[in-house]
């Protein structure tokens, strides 16, 4: 009885406290993509995050960009998605090579509207996820994440056959 109450009492700290793990934000990423959480809800569990590692404030980018579809106003739509898009490009440039964070840009790329001119990266950035999944594997970063991201690319129209051949074998 002890233990369960311990352990009941350390998750309720760690959850009031913030202290999420870099895999619940990403399951909270891919969440929302899929429609299976608001981003609402998403964005008040990141907010309660007390992290300010890359990889958080990343995601956090990510979703104050993705935020701007939900709010009304076109103002309220260009300051969040702005904000996030700045945010998340100056992270890309402090860690080029890390693929996470230009997974997030690709995929907030390919979801913009077009005439907010937000697509000027998507070569690069999927030549650089696609590159980095190989070390990734072999690296074993977490699974769920590679995978994630290999289902993405291959359900869009950005892959060569060629890539999508080599995603395949991964």
């Amino acid at each position: 009885m002890f233990l369960k109450s311990t352990l009941v009492g350390a998750l309720f700290i760690c959850f009031s406290l913030g202290l999420f793990s870099i895999s619940e934000v990403r399951r909270g990423f891919f969440k929302v993509c899929e429609k299976d959480k608001k981003i609402a809800d998403w964005i008040n569990e990141l907010q309660n995050i007390e992290d300010s590692s890359y990889l958080i404030l990343a995601y956090k980018s990510a979703a104050c960009t993705m935020y701007a579809e939900e709010i009304s106003g076109v103002s309220n739509k260009l300051k969040y998605f702005n904000t996030g898009r700045k945010s998340l490009d100056k992270i890309i440039s402090k860690h080029p090579s890390d693929i996470e964070p230009r997974f997030l840009r690709l995929t907030i790329q390919m979801n913009a509207p077009f005439f907010l001119g937000y697509s000027g990266e998507i070569k690069e950035d999927k030549q650089v996820v696609i590159r980095g999944l190989l070390s990734a594997e072999k690296n074993k970063k977490e699974p769920f994440l590679v995978t994630k991201i290999i289902d993405y690319l291959k359900s869009t129209s950005l892959c060569t056959a060629e890539e999508t051949e080599f995603l395949n074998k991964l």
